[in-house]
């Protein structure tokens, strides 16, 4: 974990094994609600995967503030054509809901439920989204001797904590039918989204912070490894959603969402071609 640990990861790799032309970093991360560009709802378990990489916490801070270093020179900059031609193909319509269609078959087979037994679906009821000003702190009437003052975000669950249901926002796609063209998947679907990572050594944990880097950069998802590898190598970054980036973060969705990101990967290297191989020169 950590941008540090994932660069010199790849830096191993590469120089063992000069002839890779392709990382995948796959895995979980937080998400943001409200996709930035399409406007399409993301909800626990779909996957994101990447169309470019921001490291939001490389910039200096100010005693009144945090400026971000945005500069093309010390940016991480664009995924590579070869890259940005195989993604742009992924969003067409067509294209995302065969992605969409064979990552939910092969969730749903046999074969899949074996390898992945603790990766069970954890349900709609369990996806919570919390308006992005209701911290996820320590109650003024609870004696808890994990918090030092009712400020302080408290390591208790929402049950624990009475976190309230008024404070929820509903997630459409589990009340309401689903957009024509992915209508007839079944309830649960994950859905493949595209889109930037926020890349960092520290862990999102504000809904606030979390939409103001998404208002600013068209930021969707968050992650800890990917801006370290995406220095090394040409990078995708494939990982699912299993928390809002918020406060009231937790496990109960990172077994489902880990493999949901394994099945998204099989499906891209089923789906990926390289373009010097022998079969593409004969």
């Amino acid at each position: 974990m950590g941008i540090a640990s994932a660069g010199l990861s790849a830096a191993g790799l590469r120089s063992s094994f000069p002839g890779v032309q392709l990382a995948l970093v796959v895995g979980i991360c937080g998400v943001v609600p409200i996709h930035t560009q399409t406007q399409e709802e993301i909800v626990l378990g779909d996957v994101i995967i990447s169309t470019a990489v921001i490291q939001y916490d490389f910039g200096r801070q100010f005693p009144n503030e945090f400026k971000r270093k945005s500069a093309i020179e010390d940016s991480l900059g664009r995924a590579n054509p070869e890259i940005r031609g195989f993604l742009n193909r992924l969003q067409t319509r067509p294209t995302r809901r065969r992605w969409i269609t064979k990552l939910a078959e092969l969730a749903r087979s046999s074969s899949f439920q074996k390898q992945a037994r603790t990766a069970e679906y954890p349900g709609a009821s369990l996806d919570r989204l919390f308006e992005a000003s209701y911290t996820h702190q320590h109650r003024p009437h609870m004696d808890c001797d994990r918090c030092h003052d009712n400020h302080e975000v408290c390591s208790q669950s929402c049950d624990a904590l009475g976190c309230e249901e008024g404070k929820t926002i509903i997630r459409n796609r589990h009340v309401f039918p689903q957009a024509e063209d992915l209508a007839s998947l079944p309830f649960g679907t994950p859905f493949v989204h595209l889109g930037r990572f926020g890349s960092a050594n520290t862990v999102m944990k504000s809904g606030m912070d979390r939409d103001r880097l998404a208002a600013t950069d068209e930021i969707i998802a968050f992650e800890m490894e990917g801006a370290g590898v995406w220095e090394q190598y040409p990078t995708v970054v494939i990982k699912a959603a299993c928390d809002y980036a918020d406060s009231h973060k937790n496990k109960k969705w990172q077994s489902y969402a880990a493999a949901t990101a394994a099945a998204c990967l099989k499906v891209f290297l089923n789906e990926w071609v390289i373009p010097d191989s022998p079969a593409d020169q004969g």
